[in-house]
């Protein structure tokens, strides 16, 4: 989506967890998710993050992966 400044937003919507307090939105520039991972962003709740100039900002072979975080902060994809 275009930021309206010439800059380019990534934008990420995916299913709710039953369960799930938030949720950690990772990218990694290998897709098995090996040492190289980092966090895009949390979310308390809502099931959509928007990354401000993301498309500058992240590498241009990135892969993403969701996972839900539950009350107790565990997490699992």
């Amino acid at each position: 989506m275009d930021g309206g400044d010439g800059s380019v937003d990534l934008s990420f919507s995916w299913n709710g967890v039953t369960g799930a307090t938030g949720y950690h939105v990772l990218h990694s520039p290998a897709p098995a998710f090996g040492a190289a991972v980092d966090v895009t962003g949390r979310t308390a709740g809502p099931t959509s993050l928007t990354v401000n100039d993301g498309a500058a900002t992240t590498p241009p072979v990135t892969f993403f992966q969701v996972r839900a975080v539950n009350a107790c902060s565990q997490e699992g994809p």
